[in-house]
């Protein structure tokens, strides 16, 4: 160990104790035997003569920095390495040198970290407890997480920061300083172990979100990795001297044992630890690009990311602070790695910050609705009037809750069966001719739209779309379900828009036009429509390949779904007829959902400008009062449905008509729901 440059200026003074002061006197008395009057005294004295200075000379033995390395060679051989501390330590307080002592800036931030993570830990179960979220496999490496950072904390705090950890190691005492490296072993161990389960924290995360195969593929790998990576070195840890005792006793010399290269396992984790959060990180960025999202949406999603992106930037300071305490050839453990450990506590704590944000926008988005972009507005689907159902348009929707009772003031997604509507479409000789009366309604309470979109102007529309059926944002409600429901869902959904009707009808979506079978089968005949006009020949190629792009783009994430649907859905088994029938109301939901953005995102090539010139001539022509719109046969949107083609009483006006439009197509009519309101669970009739 290098002594410092003032202990040859202790020694050389040693002679000459009593021409110095009274003070410099009563240090010097402290020295060792050794060093008084043997090893220390002869390295110095032997070394001082060889020297341009003189063995009064206590500035110049200070300062000469060659004859600093010569004396401590020669302490080093012939004394103990308690007895050379014990003399650099009495030697440095003689010179004046300053005492270094980051412990308690360290305990501080240890502690402040530790709090914010307990902080952040807690509102996220808190959330799930509240909000009625489901526990899942992320949630429960987060614990482990947290418990291990807990460990840790406490460690740091009362372990290492009481054994001197910030301090120069010769101000230790020799029980210090094997405390010192008996809590810095166990603490190195707890780092992989805490790192690896963070990481799977997250990989969980996204396993929840991204249904893709591909992505669950590269997901799955990682999470092999890093279980591979995590027991390795966890055992590197442990075993790494042998004896393990060997591990903070070599310190003294007086021990025999054999250790692994510290540097070795240390660099090599932080490199692999970076390279892993670039790969953990780049999975949700990848998905991320391929959303249709607004600035609003992008900067909040962003701001979570570049989270992950500091914990990186941490990862990558850790591993130089790393590197630079290894190459110190001063063996000034407890002071070197103080930095490195200040890093590693950031980054653990940061990381746990970033796996609960997802959570906790939950409850901000509650709480504060207009701060996240999201609504509370009371929005009365199919208040307005439409035809002569104006009876089940107007009614006051309730809903029960899913235990069956009604409760008028949480309003959910209903649709009714059993009651005749009064103005059914004849029966068709060729089949059954089914309408559809299907409400959807919002609850004050709740955060999304059952089925929200932004409007899309002209200008917007008009754009070549990137992905058809792609949402502003990952919608955390969907989270809310089992691995068993959602992939229910999801497969249910994909099974829909997979069928050769559903393609057929999106394509005309996609082509601007509906072809004339589709135009006759929801009209008798519509005059001087262009279907009729324009000569149309049907559906381009082209259409089909967007549906087949968008089919294969199609996240179920990128859907919205009213919470409270969500909820009822899932407390439902898995395979019973309640279940069926709540997993065919969400199916009909997206359908109408990823009918209405289609329309509202695609640039079909006769959507806009066409279609709407011919509108406005039938407005002009017959006015623009609802009941000349009611007397008038003609359709006010390209694809309508006869009973719902009044855009003014949808949220989303003549988007949602298509959305209607698409739903009457694929399920040929109606699907009817009648929750039964004094029934435990929902009935079909």
């Amino acid at each position: 160990m290098r002594l410092l440059h003032t202990l040859l200026a202790g020694l050389a003074a040693l002679p000459l104790a009593l021409t110095l002061d009274d003070k410099a006197a009563a240090v010097l008395s402290t020295l060792p035997t050794c060093a008084a009057s043997l090893c220390a005294a002869k390295c110095l004295v032997t070394n001082v003569l060889a020297s341009t200075c003189e063995l009064d000379d206590v500035k110049c033995t200070c300062m000469n920095a060659a004859l600093q390395q010569q004396v401590e060679i020669c302490v080093l051989s012939n004394c103990t390495v308690i007895e050379a501390l014990s003399t650099k330590n009495t030697t440095m307080t003689l010179c004046g040198a300053p005492v270094r002592n980051g412990q308690a800036s360290f305990i501080s931030l240890n502690d402040t970290m530790g709090i914010i993570s307990g902080v952040f830990c807690i509102l996220r179960y808190l959330t799930k407890i509240v909000y009625k979220v489901p526990l899942g496999l992320d949630d429960l490496f987060m614990l482990i997480t947290m418990l291990i950072s807990i460990a840790c904390i406490t460690i740091n705090t009362y372990g290492l920061g009481h054994s001197g950890f910030g301090r120069d190691i010769w101000t230790l005492t020799p029980t210090q300083i094997t405390n010192f490296g008996r809590w810095f072993y166990v603490m190195a161990i707890l780092y992989f172990a805490d790192q690896a389960f963070l990481k799977l924290t997250m990989i969980f995360f996204f396993l929840r979100i991204f249904p893709s195969k591909n992505v669950r593929k590269i997901l799955w790998t990682t999470m092999g990795v890093t279980i591979t990576i995590g027991i390795i070195y966890v055992f590197l840890a442990i075993f790494q001297c042998r004896p393990i005792s060997y591990f903070w006793t070599k310190w003294d010399l007086e021990h025999e044992g054999k250790c692994a290269s510290v540097n070795g396992i240390t660099w090599s984790n932080g490199a692999v630890n970076i390279a892993m959060d670039f790969v953990i990180l780049a999975i949700p960025i990848s998905q991320l690009k391929k959303m249709n999202m607004g600035w609003g949406k992008k900067l909040l999603v962003g701001s979570m990311f570049s989270v992950g992106i500091f914990v990186t930037i941490m990862s990558i300071l850790r591993l130089y602070a790393t590197v630079v305490a290894g190459m110190s050839h001063t063996n000034n453990a407890s002071w070197e790695y103080l930095a490195m450990s200040k890093w590693s506590t950031i980054e653990i704590n940061v990381g746990i910050w970033c796996a609960c944000m997802p959570t906790l926008r939950v409850m901000f988005s509650r709480l504060f609705p207009q701060l996240l972009g999201t609504s509370k507005r009371y929005l009365k689907y199919g208040s307005g009037k439409s035809g002569k159902t104006s009876d089940t348009a107007n009614s006051t929707r309730k809903c029960e809750n899913c235990d069956g009772k009604l409760r008028p003031e949480r309003v959910v997604s209903v649709a009714r069966v059993g009651r005749d509507s009064q103005n059914r479409s004849a029966a068709r000789p060729d089949g059954i001719t089914c309408d559809r009366t299907y409400d959807v309604q919002y609850g004050y309470d709740d955060e999304t739209y059952l089925v929200h979109m932004k409007q899309m102007d002209n200008k917007n529309s008009e754009r070549p779309p990137r992905i058809y059926f792609a949402m502003l944002m990952i919608s955390h409600d969907l989270l809310e379900l089992d691995d068993d429901h959602r992939n229910a869902l999801d497969r249910a959904i994909r099974n829909m828009l997979s069928t050769k009707i559903a393609q057929v009808v999106f394509a005309q979506i996609f082509n601007g036009l509906p072809t004339k079978q589709s135009l006759l089968e929801s009209f008798d005949h519509v005059e001087g429509h262009p279907v009729h006009e324009m000569g149309y020949k049907g559906i381009h190629p082209s259409s089909f390949d967007k549906v087949r792009t968008s089919i294969g783009r199609f996240n179920i994430f990128d859907l919205d779904f009213n919470r409270k649907a969500i909820e009822c859905f899932q407390k439902e088994s898995v395979g019973s007829d309640a279940f069926s029938l709540r997993l065919i109301e969400l199916v009909v939901v997206a359908c109408h959902e990823a009918g209405a953005r289609a329309y509202a995102i695609d640039g079909g090539a006769y959507k806009h400008k066409t279609y709407d010139e011919w509108r406005e001539r039938v407005l002009v022509a017959k006015g623009q009062d609802i009941e000349s719109r009611r007397s008038h046969a003609s359709p006010l949107a390209a694809f309508s449905h006869p009973e719902y083609q009044y855009p003014e009483q949808y949220p989303r006006g003549i988007t949602d008509v298509a959305g209607y439009w698409v739903e009457s197509k694929i399920f040929g009519g109606v699907v009817l729901f009648d929750r039964g309101e004094t029934e435990d669970k929902p009935i079909a009739k």
